[in-house]
């Protein structure tokens, strides 16, 4: 039977990633960045703080597998494994912005049941334990204190953000934030500092100790494509992503979740029921050429808003664009 951490083990994480933040805080703004395959930047405080994590860890839960950003990506076979993101927010770090986080996460039957989360410019450790609740340096956070909160604040990734194209004709309903860390727009959301976070791409280690400081403290989340409790032992995570809404209560989720609908949609799928002009100009077959397409309509429809003309100005404006989306529906020339 697989049971929680001890009180022993979980001081030795603690002990573990006080040696990682040490290293990460002396490196911070002194070192280098290279190029993954994937686009993504890493580090040689990255490559440390992994091996350096997979070790520990290794010695702290003797048997239990890791699956890690930087090393292993396939899913161990044990029924207990760690989700290791040794340093969320690579790109921050290299360029100087002092906002990135550590997270672990201990994964038992496919679902988070320990994690820490750090967050080392702010000196703060996220602590969560399934079904104790979680705590914030070693203070205990509830929903009250997301409740005694006031923002308006969403938090969106660089990849979300294209939801603002998908859906030109209509404001959307918070103030966006853009922070660079997947885990901590996450978490945000638990703490009340936003009432909602999108994350279009984000793999398991960047979302794994986040997902259970939500759950504990209420937060309802919606996996919008694959859900992440169903991952099979030896499934290569490498290039999986969990397209994922979290809200800091059933309405502001409700208030969401087309625009989270609409961030996946098929483009061949938009093109057809909206008409965009990714679709008058022939564009069908080529992704980048729709992406083109949407910005250009919506950047043409904030302009119309912001235009100062004579009375009928705008309203023959908006006829223009609505004979194009007829034109298009049709596939005949703009009359």
């Amino acid at each position: 039977m697989i049971s929680v951490l001890s009180d022993d083990q979980l001081g030795a994480v603690h002990v573990l990633l006080d040696r990682i933040r040490a290293r990460q805080l002396q490196d911070f703004g002194q070192i280098g960045s290279d190029v993954k395959p994937d686009g993504s930047l890493i580090t040689d405080c990255d490559r440390w703080s992994d091996a350096a994590l997979v070790e520990g860890l290794a010695s702290i839960a003797p048997g239990e597998g890791v699956l890690s950003e930087e090393g292993s990506k396939t899913v161990p076979n044990t029924r207990a494994y760690w989700v290791v993101d040794p340093l969320d927010g690579t790109t921050n770090f290299a360029a100087g912005i002092p906002y990135w986080a550590i997270s672990v996460a201990r994964f038992v039957d496919g679902r988070p049941s320990e994690v820490f989360l750090d967050v080392l410019a702010l000196n703060q450790r996220f602590v969560a334990l399934r079904g104790r609740g979680a705590t914030r340096n070693d203070q205990l956070l509830t929903s009250k204190t997301r409740a005694l909160a006031t923002s308006s604040c969403v938090s969106l990734c660089s990849r979300s953000i294209r939801v603002l194209q998908r859906k030109p004709d209509q404001r959307f309903p918070g103030k966006i934030r853009l922070l660079g860390v997947a885990s901590l727009n996450l978490v945000s959301v638990a703490m009340g500092q936003t009432i909602a976070s999108l994350e279009a791409t984000p793999k398991i280690w960047d979302f794994a100790a986040a997902w259970l400081v939500l759950d504990e403290l209420g937060c309802p989340i919606r996996w919008l494509g694959a859900d992440p409790a169903h991952l099979s032992a030896g499934q290569d995570v490498a290039d999986l992503g969990f397209p994922v809404l979290a809200a800091g209560s059933w309405a502001h989720l409700a208030r969401f979740l087309p625009w989270g609908e609409a961030l996946l949609r098929p483009y061949r799928s938009l093109l057809r029921e909206e008409g965009s002009v990714g679709y008058i100009f022939g564009l069908r077959g080529s992704r980048e050429a729709a992406v083109q397409a949407e910005a250009l309509e919506a950047k043409a429809l904030m302009c119309l808003r912001r235009l100062t003309r004579p009375e009928g100005a705008i309203p023959r404006c908006c006829k223009f664009i609505k004979r194009s989306r007829e034109a298009a529906m049709t596939n005949q020339p703009i009359s």
